[in-house]
């Protein structure tokens, strides 16, 4: 539910977490392995085969050039009781829901999101996992429309 990416000032972890409430993107300046569980039961590595043809090949060992987070304010509350009786008041929080990388090759995206299924084109965000957009294209699917984020329509 995250990834790691190697910077020029060692790992850079892209994850999700719920420090701002609700899930968003965060960025760890560390491995990886620091946020997970690991073990026998524990995740294991997914990722780009290296020496097939992937989206991410072009990217592999690539500089990442710029980045930009995207922000979200969301509405949580009132909070009520099972008689009704509002326990406390609404209130408002900021969070970081997508993450843009840009590379020579092209920019791609961090979100968090579940996809809903059984239509995997639809989707919840934010949402406790990550996942990666590769065009402009689909994040104006997913609902993003500022072109400082994603780019102007092609």
């Amino acid at each position: 539910m995250g990834v790691q990416l190697g910077t020029d000032l060692g790992a850079v972890t892209v994850t999700w977490t719920d420090t701002f409430y609700p899930y968003g993107v965060e960025v760890f300046h560390e491995p990886i392995g620091h946020h997970l569980v690991l073990g026998e039961s524990g995740p294991a590595r997914v990722g780009p085969d290296v020496e097939g043809q992937s989206r991410w090949g072009p990217l592999l060992g690539s500089r990442v050039h710029s980045t930009a987070c995207h922000w979200e304010q969301f509405q949580i509350g009132p909070s009520r009781r099972a008689d009704g009786s509002i326990a406390a008041p609404a209130h408002s929080v900021d969070a970081p829901v997508a993450l843009r990388l840009d590379f020579a090759a092209g920019s791609i995206w961090f979100v968090a999101a579940i996809p809903q299924l059984p239509d995997p084109q639809g989707v919840f965000i934010p949402g406790d996992e990550i996942m990666v957009v590769f065009s402009a294209e689909k994040m104006r699917d997913l609902g993003f429309e500022d072109p400082a984020f994603i780019g102007p329509p092609s």
